[in-house]
């Protein structure tokens, strides 16, 4: 009976893990110094709100935003094409995956469920300033993968090979840069100075 009751608490303790479902914020914030997910090469569970999605490739998820807080760390990437076929904007979905880091870059990937429970949802955003996300720089990591906006953005650079335009806020000189990782626009829609 002894060995029937330690078993059975086993099982229950292991299903009570796999079924933890994190958020963004809790798969993003870190405090390593690389800005690597304490969750790296773990397959998890998270929930988010759809930010953004290319067909085909990938999408965004977000953590609504409680009232008076900013939106460091609540946003992930997954990349995985058949996922971003099947959602829209304010979807609110749950999925299963591994958690990777390429490129200093975190995202799920290798997911293995996928479910949409709501839709309609409000689209978790922040604004930001060029200087809140400089580029190349470790102090934009708490907003990798979030969904911001720069106001009065100015586009500094042309576009580069990987698809990359630099940008300021009007009468700023720090640069913040933009990946057409989720935009469709030919090179010749962005023009130094707009």
């Amino acid at each position: 009976m002894k060995g029937t009751v330690f078993v059975l608490l086993a099982l229950v303790f292991t299903i009570g893990l796999s079924a933890q479902v994190y958020t963004c914020k809790d798969i993003q914030y870190t405090t390593a110094t690389n800005g690597n997910s304490n969750y790296v090469n773990q397959d998890i569970q998270v929930r988010g709100i759809v930010t953004a999605f290319k067909p085909g490739v990938g999408l965004y998820i977000g953590d609504p935003i409680p009232e008076g807080e900013d939106g460091k760390w609540r946003g992930l990437y997954i990349h995985d094409a058949a996922t971003s076929n099947a959602v829209q904007l304010g979807d609110m979905v749950r999925l299963s995956g591994r958690v990777l880091e390429l490129n200093s870059f975190t995202q799920l990937r290798s997911v293995t469920s996928f479910v949409i429970e709501s839709g309609g949802n409000a689209v978790p955003m922040s604004i930001v300033t060029a200087a809140d996300i400089p580029f190349s720089n470790s102090t934009s990591e708490p907003w990798e993968g979030v969904h911001v906006r720069i106001n009065n953005a100015k586009i500094n650079s042309a576009m580069n090979l990987f698809g990359q335009v630099k940008i300021t806020d009007v009468g700023s000189s720090v640069e913040a840069m933009i990946d057409n990782e989720l935009y469709i626009a030919p090179s010749a829609n962005f023009v130094v100075g707009d």
